[in-house]
């Protein structure tokens, strides 16, 4: 996965982030069109899944401040990854072509977010030092080693949640799912 990290992807790495709103504007319009006739509710479990358990990585983490340990990151370093992979997923499901959609989106996101996991690790190394090389040591990439202590993960903070821009995304996804009701009963 290294590849991708090399200077020559540099600029993928640094023009997503700025054209994410046009991208998912862009793509409502067909994700809108082709989210219809098929049942809801299994596109809503792993929606409200993935979103729970972001919003839950969301108030454990403080960026740049401390190693997050606490919450799911007692449990797996890249909660905020899983519970997206879990909406995507959601999102998928959703769609009347997701034969063909589940497996693509998950090939594609797996690529992308391990490629960036392992830029993340790197430069989490370096900041942080000893007490994040300790901590990958004791606590899985994507699957949990051990069952932390329960004291660990009834952590919460809403301030976190809020700096981490978490309520956005948040709000975002329940729009995207009240314009897809809405097509459905309207249409």
């Amino acid at each position: 996965m290294y590849w991708f990290n090399a200077d020559r992807w540099r600029w993928v790495h640094v023009a997503f982030p700025k054209v994410r709103a046009l991208l998912l504007l862009v793509g409502l319009v067909p994700y809108l069109y082709f989210a219809q006739s098929v049942p809801l509710w299994p596109a809503i479990a792993f929606l409200v899944a993935g979103e729970l358990l972001q919003l839950w990585a969301a108030a454990n983490l403080f960026k740049n401040e401390t190693l997050a340990q606490t919450g799911p990151y007692a449990w797996i370093r890249n909660p905020m990854y899983s519970g997206r992979f879990l909406v995507g997923v959601g999102l998928a499901v959703m769609l009347s072509l997701r034969w063909l959609m589940l497996p693509i989106f998950a090939v594609v996101y797996i690529v992308y977010v391990h490629a960036r996991v392992l830029r993340e690790e790197e430069r989490l190394r370096e900041y942080l030092g000893e007490p994040y090389t300790e901590y990958c040591r004791r606590v899985g990439r994507w699957f949990p080693r051990r069952f932390p202590r329960p004291a660990g993960l009834v952590s919460w903070s809403w301030a976190s949640v809020a700096r981490n821009h978490q309520l956005r995304v948040t709000l975002g996804l329940v729009i995207v799912v009240l314009l897809v009701v809405a097509r459905r009963e309207l249409l």
